[in-house]
């Protein structure tokens, strides 16, 4: 063999040996990226999990307050404010809830609450705060 060909061969198998280390190299640096991959579709799944039952729990308020509407049972629908709080039935009432005797008294005295709709307890909770368990034993306890 002639220098030459000693040095063709020399380059090439140089080059050859760069082009497989570049390449192992790249699968080295890359061997963590199926597990990563695999936990984002596990976060993605679990995202859309929740997403769905939330959907899912608006969907069974929705159906307490129209079964609710058709037998003429008044829940509480809603809540708002503090001291008081007032709460809006399925029927449109509201009434006044007071966490204070002197919060109460004050605003009885002013004529600012109707009497008849004002109480110092705690408010109900309403449909729109109430967790699966209990809408379910609601629909339970009002379905045909």
């Amino acid at each position: 063999m002639t220098s030459t060909e000693v040095f063709v061969v020399t380059v090439v198998a140089t080059v050859v040996a760069g082009i497989l280390l570049a390449v192992l190299g790249l699968l080295w640096r890359n061997r963590s990226r199926p597990a990563h991959w695999v936990t984002e579709q596990v976060e993605v799944a679990k995202q859309s999990d929740l997403a769905e039952a939330a959907d899912q729990l608006d969907v069974l308020r929705e159906q307490v307050m129209e079964v609710a509407r058709l037998r003429d049972v008044v829940v509480p629908a809603t809540s708002a404010g503090r001291n008081p709080t007032v709460v809006t039935f399925s029927n449109g009432a509201k009434s006044y809830f007071f966490a204070d005797f002197a919060s109460y008294k004050r605003e009885m005295e002013a004529r600012r609450v109707p009497p008849h709709r004002s109480f110092r307890t705690d408010p109900p909770l309403p449909v729109s705060r109430w967790d699966r368990d209990r809408l379910e034993q609601w629909m339970a306890d009002h379905a045909d």
